[in-house]
This record gives structure tokens, sequence and C-alpha cells, in this order.
């Protein structure tokens, strides 16, 4: 077994290490990357709420059942809101929390159709409507469920 090519997330090294603590300096005019969720899974959740730390309460209730529908919960995923502060591109965050899934709730990004799975590399993105929009529209839902279940069979 090769592990020349393993890489780990900062989650992981975390519970390789829960008896070792170590500070490491922050670079300057770069913060440290705030999200909800254990990230267990490597399951990464973007949003853009400018109203909300994270995301509204009637958004991060629609979201946690749609989690549940998964069989996935906040321990399994990090939820990152593009709206607060600068948290960087998709792929520098999805790099820096070794995501393999990456759903983009922000509505289409160039050159990626939305309700559609895009694999680049080892990563998997599915761009969507606000959680906010698909919410409230049983087509938005519909399409969402179809891709999810591609992502996550059961």
């Amino acid at each position: 077994m090769d592990l020349r090519g393993l890489t780990l997330s900062p989650y992981q090294v975390s519970q390789l290490y829960t008896k070792t603590l170590v500070l490491l300096p922050v670079e300057k005019g770069s913060p440290p990357l705030k999200y909800l969720g254990e990230n267990g899974q490597q399951i990464l959740i973007l949003v853009r709420d400018p109203t909300a730390v994270f995301l509204g309460d009637k958004s991060f209730q629609f979201l946690l059942s749609v989690l549940e529908a998964c069989k996935l919960s906040m321990a399994s995923v990090a939820l990152v809101n593009l709206a607060s502060g600068d948290p960087g591109s998709p792929e520098s965050i999805a790099a820096e929390l070794g995501s393999r899934q990456i759903l983009v709730f922000d509505g289409a990004a160039p050159g990626s159709p939305l309700y559609e799975i895009r694999t680049l590399g080892e990563r998997s993105y599915l761009f969507a409507d606000p959680l906010s929009l698909i919410g409230e529209e049983r087509t938005l839902k519909g399409r969402l469920w179809s891709c999810l279940k591609q992502l996550f069979p059961r």
C-alpha cells in the first residue's frame, strides 16, 4: 500500500492527534476558513447568504432535510457561506478541506450548467439554485433530488 499520495483534511488530522495541540501562525491576509459542520465525509456545501453567518433559518432547515434524505448530517459536511468575508474560490476551499463532493447552492458558475454533476479530477461538483429558491419550487426539488441520488447512492 503506497501512502505517498495520501491527503488528509484538517479535520482528519485533528482526529488523529486529539491529545496534541500545535498552533500554527496564520499568514497575514489569510484568515482561517470558517465553516459549520464536522466535514467527516469531505462534502463541501457552498451557499451565498449575505443576511446570515452561515445560512438563514428556513434555508438551513431545508438543508437539514436534504441531508437527512441522503443519509447524511452536519457531521458529514462543511457548510461555507461565500458571502461572509473572503473564503476564496470553490476550488481553493475544496482543496483546503479535502472535499471530494462540492454542492454549490449559488446559481450557475461560468461553464457549469445547473443540476448537472461535473467531475474535475477527483472532485464532483453540483451547481444548483439557492436553497431558498429550491425549497419553494417543487420542480427544482425534483431536479436536485435526481442529482443527489447520483452523488450519494444508498
